[in-house]
């Protein structure tokens, strides 16, 4: 009988992620999120491909109940407050989710019995500011909790609580610390899109749109289904002989790396940038662990990720037009 899942969180990531085990694991995973966004994942999974669970991350006892009911034994946690949605500035939410959150579901686990426990993670817990980069980063950096960083330090505390227990041999612990994630998302009611979604749902609309001011953000960037397939990877393998990984392209780019794209991808799209300051990253990730050991390889360059997202925003009516 194979392992029941529990995913928090149906997002840009989790949708994918139930693709993957309907197809590649024949399992139909529980899936407990805060507020479904129908709207999105009926554009991504069909809704009898998984079981769907309202509530929240801070309901220890929904926790247990639905861990319990359904036997769940292995669990990917990625329900989280993210810097996307509420900005970088401290909030309470990346504390109350992310770590009292986080350490809920952590502690229903050990109750229920569960073997292997994967959260997402960051790359935020790497300590750039205190010790600086020099080479890619590998997954032995130094984490911990830095300067102006919140959200960053509610996940190193969220993973080391994970660490402790995994070496305890009270469960088998793994985290993952994707890149800047791009792919399909969900655009909230009221809320702009992302600045990388405004360019490319333009681009490929034909409609103006100008990004003004915006830093170049050159960041390593990985599509969400390159994690996705990192992620589930890490959450069936019986065993792995690391508990961390970077999950990335392992190549930095930017806003200006988008344009050439979108315009290479889409000749003479009115996508423009006005007064957008170079800068950010000079050294990537170093994905070789995710390679070598998880066996996943990125599929997606820059140029992939967008066509394939092309294919969920336009459909293949539209995408045939263009």
């Amino acid at each position: 009988m194979t392992d029941q899942v529990l995913l928090t969180g149906a997002g840009q990531v989790g949708a994918q992620m139930i693709q993957l085990l309907n197809r590649d694991y024949g399992i139909k995973p529980v899936v407990l999120d805060i507020q479904f966004d129908w709207s999105y994942l009926d554009t991504v999974v069909d809704r009898d491909s998984f079981i769907a669970v309202e509530g929240s991350v801070l309901d220890s006892q929904l926790l247990r109940q639905v861990m319990g009911d359904y036997g769940v034994r292995r669990i990917s946690h990625s329900a989280a407050i993210l810097p996307m949605r509420v900005g970088h500035a401290p909030h309470p939410g990346f504390f109350e989710v992310n770590v009292h959150g986080a350490s809920q579901v952590m502690f229903a686990a050990l109750e229920q019995a569960v073997d292997t426990f994967v959260m997402f993670s960051t790359n935020g817990v790497y300590q750039f500011r205190e010790y600086g980069v020099t080479e890619p980063v590998s997954e032995n950096y130094p984490t911990g909790l830095g300067v102006h960083n919140s959200y960053g330090n509610s996940k190193a505390a969220a993973e080391y609580l994970l660490k402790e227990l995994t070496l305890a041999g009270r469960i088998n612990g793994r985290v993952i610390r994707p890149g800047e994630i791009f792919g399909p998302v969900a655009s909230r009611s009221g809320e702009e899109p992302i600045y990388w979604q405004a360019m490319f749902n333009a681009a490929m609309s034909g409609e103006s749109f100008s990004l003004v001011g915006h830093p170049e953000h050159r960041l390593d960037w990985v599509y969400a289904k390159d994690v996705a397939r990192a992620a589930v990877t890490a959450l069936m393998a019986d065993s792995l002989p690391s508990f961390a990984y970077n999950v990335s392209y392992g190549k930095c780019m930017g806003i200006y790396d988008i344009k050439a794209a979108l315009d290479r991808l889409y000749p003479g799209n009115r996508v423009t940038l006005d007064h957008c300051d170079r800068g950010g990253w000079q050294f990537p990730l170093d994905n070789r662990r995710m390679i070598e050991e998880l066996g996943v390889a990125p599929a997606f360059d820059l140029e992939a990720g967008i066509r394939d997202y092309a294919s969920w925003f336009l459909g293949p009516e539209l995408l045939s037009e263009v």
